[in-house]
């Protein structure tokens, strides 16, 4: 219950102090003891962009770190923009910056929406703007929320993380054969878990 800052270092670390380890420990530790009404039975997470999220290494450890402490057959959402929105966005000129010129480009699931065993797939949703005059708009959030079944909010977090193993840590053997997780940039969150 209360506030906990989730944070990633660029580093390997065998601890549950960064990305989504650290994410999974607050939730299992805060939520174990409550009655399965009061976990989640849903868990949505809407980011902005989005790495190669590899099966085992990098989607297996982020969805138990968000399914962490929740009912037994809750399920994950991964909220992304319609592609209705996006191409508004590319072709607005509010931003006067021209999306598809980027050097970066809108990053997405890209190459691993065709492998056939690409897990996340099952996952996503589509983010349709509620509001006409948003619909132009592409959203930067990094949000996730724990949802009971009867839609109370469980859990919140927001912060910098995207939906990436750069982000939330990428699952390694180090040279010993010891696993760990790799992190690859600064990030910062703060998770809120209110009293059930």
């Amino acid at each position: 219950v209360g506030m906990h800052i989730i944070s990633s270092v660029p580093g390997a670390y065998r601890t549950e102090d960064h990305g989504a380890d650290a994410l999974r420990r607050w939730l299992k530790h805060t939520l174990r003891q409550r009655a399965p009404d009061r976990r989640p039975a849903r868990v949505e997470y809407c980011f902005s962009s989005m790495g190669r999220l590899e099966n085992k290494l990098v989607w297996q450890p982020l969805k138990r770190a968000l399914l962490a402490g929740a009912a037994e057959g809750a399920e994950v959402r991964l909220v992304w923009p319609a592609m209705a929105t996006m191409l508004a966005t590319m072709a607005s000129r509010e931003s006067r910056r021209q999306w598809w010129a980027d050097a970066h480009g809108l990053v997405g699931p890209g190459e691993q929406w065709i492998e056939a065993n690409w897990e996340p797939r099952a996952h996503f949703s589509h983010h349709i703007m509620p509001w006409r005059h948003r619909a132009k708009t592409y959203h930067h959030a990094k949000v996730a929320a724990g949802l009971s079944a009867s839609g109370e909010l469980v859990w919140l977090y927001q912060g910098s993380h995207n939906c990436s193993g750069a982000a939330w840590g990428k699952r390694q053997m180090d040279a010993h054969g010891t696993w760990e997780s790799l992190f690859m940039s600064y990030e910062l969150g703060v998770l809120f878990i209110p009293p059930s």
